[in-house]
């Protein structure tokens, strides 16, 4: 067999992001979650069945508190499920641009973009980067607005107190840095917000056993099919949608289920672990691929930086090249483009500066490198030369 292609094309296929719990972890959930307390939703904070929900939730809640107020600025360069949780909130999306060398907002803009009817400013932490916490409190401050922490890909984050952050949204989806195979955590600062939504959340009904059982099986059918040599078979069936970024329709509150919640601290556990992995991966790639003409890896002050996916900047004719080439060994695109490109946004309640230069550019050059515990020194070696090979 090629040294170079050790793989069998057909039958080999490293995922993107893969879900590294154990079967001990698994079914010691289930039964935790048979046996459970369906009323103990609060520990850190409160569980929703996924993150767009606890950010609709938030949102309400601090829209009752500021009815007078209806605008949402985010960043123009985020996950699709953000706008979409703010218009079912029934509030408009501002839309900001992202610089590509911080992956955070655009401060100048920002400071524009915010006035009396900003309800909130959304922060986020692509690739776990680290945001201008004393910029964002500032600008939020002069507005009079809610600032809220959307930590989906976990970030270098204090507590809440230290951010000056009024909630944070924390997601364990599939693919996330911890993952429980779904659910959202949404936590509060204290003060009157924090009251308010443990009211409203009191008021919601218990996730039903069904809900558990789903989760469950869906947990494990990603353990399964997230090996490389089975994970050609769902990556083929095009109904799973899987790698691709969908604007979801609907955007629905519900609490987080008994076994998501039981699963978490596991979640936890295996996500630190998976972590000095992530960081090998990525020493690895920063390395090789800095001096590369034509390639440039995200920079990031940490030099203990393990983002589930390592960053890299491409130029956008050698992306789809790359693609092509290395798909099958988990080099992917994050987000296919810029919020003010989506056409499903166009004709719902979004206002954005035209053009979003840092956005529109990220989503052309940016392609992502797998820094999973499936990831083999071989399979990273041959990433790394197929794009030193085809870069200029």
């Amino acid at each position: 067999m090629n040294r170079a292609d050790p793989y069998p094309r057909p039958f080999f296929r490293l995922p993107a992001v893969a879900f590294p719990h154990r079967w001990r972890e698994i079914v010691d959930a289930v039964a935790e979650a048979v046996k459970g307390d369906p009323g103990a939703r609060q520990t850190a904070g409160l569980l929703f069945a996924d993150a767009k929900g606890a950010l609709r939730f938030v949102l309400e809640c601090m829209r009752v508190r500021c009815p007078q107020r209806d605008e949402v600025i985010i960043p123009a360069y985020t996950c699709y499920s953000v706008p979409a949780a703010v218009i079912a909130a029934q509030l408009r999306v501002v839309l900001c641009d992202v610089s590509p060398e911080t992956l955070d907002f655009r401060y100048a803009q920002l400071a524009g973009l915010a006035g009396p009817r900003t309800l909130a400013i959304v922060a986020g932490h692509l690739f776990r980067s680290p945001v201008d916490y004393p910029a964002l409190r500032a600008t939020a401050a002069s507005a009079g607005a809610f600032l809220i922490d959307d930590a989906a890909q976990g970030g270098d984050v204090g507590t809440l107190r230290e951010c000056g952050a009024d909630a944070r949204i924390r997601s364990f989806g599939r693919g996330k840095p911890v993952s429980a195979g779904g659910g959202g955590l949404l936590s509060i600062a204290d003060g009157p917000l924090r009251e308010d939504t443990a009211r409203a959340c009191a008021r919601l009904p218990d996730a039903p056993l069904l809900q558990s059982v789903t989760e469950a099986v869906s947990v494990i059918a990603a353990a399964v099919m997230t090996h490389p040599r089975l994970y050609w078979l769902p990556a083929r069936l095009p109904f799973l949608h899987l790698g691709e970024t969908r604007y979801p329709d609907a955007v629905t509150t519900a609490p987080g289920s008994r076994f998501v919640r039981a699963l978490l601290p596991r979640a936890e556990s295996a996500g630190r672990v998976l972590d000095s992995v992530r960081r090998e991966h990525c020493r690895h790639y920063r390395l090789a691929l800095s001096c590369a003409r034509g390639l440039q890896p995200a920079q990031h002050r940490n030099p203990d930086y393990a983002p589930h996916r390592f960053p890299i900047y491409v130029r956008p004719q050698v992306q789809a090249s790359c693609l092509r080439s290395l798909g099958r060994l988990g080099v992917s695109r994050m987000y296919p483009g810029s919020l003010n490109q989506l056409r499903c946004l166009e004709a719902r309640a979004v206002r954005f500066k035209e053009p979003m230069p840092g956005a529109e550019w990220l989503a052309a050059h940016l392609l992502t490198l797998p820094t999973h515990h499936r990831v083999t020194a071989d399979s990273r070696e041959i990433i790394i030369r197929t794009l030193r090979r085809a870069s200029p």
